[in-house]
């Protein structure tokens, strides 16, 4: 480190010809402060160093050293952006150290490249005057429906529609990952009061276009599991708990992330028909399952066959233990295969509830909390 630090700074020492000299002592400086602070782990301080030094004096060495920072600070579309600029500096008696800066930069931006997620953003519902932005900087309505490179972490999408409604999505990205977000553009909400536990709140009807909908709050069933609802195609919509308007044959699926104790991602259907009413409001929980619903099934019925199974053995064993001095030894028959049917009933009973017990479909409670079209509108 020392070494490439002390090269780097002779670089930017000597090759500028040209260059304003109070420029180059200030940007040698600020590299050396830069790569000084990096070592010691003080990321944004090094990263605000080394592009003051950049932004003064341009060469490949402080390119390639400002792009690493970035990177180390997980802003991997900027360091990507950074190492292709290389190429567009010009090339002017450069040193071993440069030439060498610019093939460690392709290198590394190749690598680079391969880590950084894409986010594909869906604007539904009444889009007319909607305006979206993503963490804050607006979206044009021409990359909407375009997967675009974002770096990794928390973003938040939100949409505004033209009376100053707004709606946001939270999604976290990783390296390297690529998802599709929808947002529904909000409407002008109509409200009505609704009586709910003895206190009066304000209510939001079902939205004009989907009026033949019921209102889904979900919750994840356990605070430490990541939960979100996804539309048919995978894009997610937003993560629970959270509250959405749901029609019939919607196509929209809740999904899990992995747990430390389950490493598949389990989905969770959304009922095709309404649970409740139009209009109504439906307090969802949705449970992951666990194992194959396969076994499930086959544990189910394994348990089925061997109460079945107990139950004619033991009667077998009862008519053969009544019968066992009977002539011709009838009752020693009975006796031995009511026995055997009994212990074998009681192993596929054992097995078949170990089996439904570690194995069990998906599912979702749910529970019907009002009707808003009951609800007093005085």
């Amino acid at each position: 480190m020392r070494r490439a630090l002390a090269v780097a700074v002779l670089f930017l020492a000597t090759a500028a010809h040209a260059q304003n000299a109070a420029d180059v002592a200030t940007a040698r400086d600020l590299f050396r402060e830069g790569m000084e602070l990096r070592a010691h782990g003080k990321l944004s301080e090094a990263l605000a160093k080394l592009k003051a030094a950049h932004d003064l004096y341009e060469t490949p060495p402080s390119a390639l050293e400002l792009a690493r920072a970035q990177i180390d600070s997980a802003l991997l579309a900027e360091g990507y952006e950074t190492l292709l600029s290389i190429d567009r500096i010009p090339i002017t008696k450069e040193s071993d150290r440069s030439k060498q800066a610019r093939g460690e930069a392709k290198d590394l931006a190749d690598k680079v490249k391969a880590r950084i997620p894409t986010l594909l953003v869906k604007l539904t519902g009444d889009t007319s005057g909607a305006i979206v932005a993503l963490d804050g900087t607006l979206v044009p309505a021409s990359v909407l429906g375009v997967a675009r490179k974002v770096n990794p972490g928390h973003h938040v999408i939100t949409v505004r529609n033209a009376a100053g409604n707004e709606r946001k999505v939270d999604i976290d990205l990783a390296e390297g990952q690529a998802e599709a977000a929808s947002i529904e553009a909000p409407v002008t909400e109509t409200r009505i009061l609704g009586a709910i536990g003895g206190g009066v709140v304000p209510q939001q009807l079902p939205p004009q276009n989907d009026r033949f909908s019921v209102l889904y709050k979900f919750l994840p069933p356990d605070p430490s599991e990541r939960w979100s609802l996804r539309t048919h195609d995978g894009a997610r919509l937003c993560v629970l708990p959270c509250e959405r308007w749901i029609g019939e044959n919607s196509g929209l699926y809740l999904e899990r992330l992995p747990t430390a104790h389950d490493v598949e991602r389990r989905r969770v259907d959304v009922p095709l028909t309404l649970p409740a009413t139009v209009g109504s409001v439906v307090n969802a929980k949705p449970h992951a399952g666990a194992g194959s619903s396969a076994i499930g099934v086959v544990g189910g019925l394994l348990g089925t066959f061997g109460v079945l199974g107990a139950i004619g053995g033991a009667s077998t064993l009862v008519v053969g233990l009544v019968n066992l001095s009977s002539p011709g030894n009838t009752g020693r028959d009975f006796t031995i295969a009511g026995g055997t049917m009994l212990g074998s009933s009681i192993v596929m009973l054992v097995v078949g509830i170990v089996l439904t017990n570690g194995n069990y479909p998906a599912r979702m409670d749910y529970v019907v909390s009002r009707s808003l079209a009951e609800a007093p509108t005085n």
